[in-house]
């Protein structure tokens, strides 16, 4: 299997081994999914994280199944399924994209206040946008 950097973050690297997604990126890609039509009736089953971005930030690349998990977009080389901001009580931001490639979800981009600040050990959720 290819790590795709041609569409994935640059600073994206492999993992020694794969691991499932945390409840919290679970949850972030079933909520994206809903708001996408051509992907919100299907089927995925379990998905892992094959790497991680190495600049803090807590984008991961997923592991691409050996069919694609949306024949419908099989046929794209790149696709962004969605896009979510979330808005913490302090006033910050959390986009949350998830991108995918040939109809199998490769990438979940997630930056804090465009990166340009450190995570925060904890938040609470005000709000969501999804464009």
């Amino acid at each position: 299997m290819d790590f795709d950097l041609d569409h994935d973050s640059e600073g994206l690297t492999r993992s020694i081994s794969r691991r499932p997604l945390t409840d919290q990126e679970k949850e972030w890609v079933n909520a994206i999914l809903q708001t996408n039509q051509s992907w919100a009736d299907v089927s995925l089953g379990e998905i892992f994280a094959d790497g991680e971005c190495t600049c803090g930030c807590r984008t991961v690349h997923l592991s691409r199944p050996l069919q694609p998990q949306n024949a419908r977009t099989a046929h794209l080389l790149h696709e962004t399924v969605g896009v979510m901001w979330i808005f913490t009580e302090l006033g910050k931001t959390i986009g949350v994209i998830l991108h995918a490639k040939y109809g199998s979800l490769g990438e979940l981009e997630v930056l804090y206040q465009e990166s340009a600040e450190p995570w925060p050990s904890n938040w609470r959720e005000v709000r969501r946008k999804f464009l």
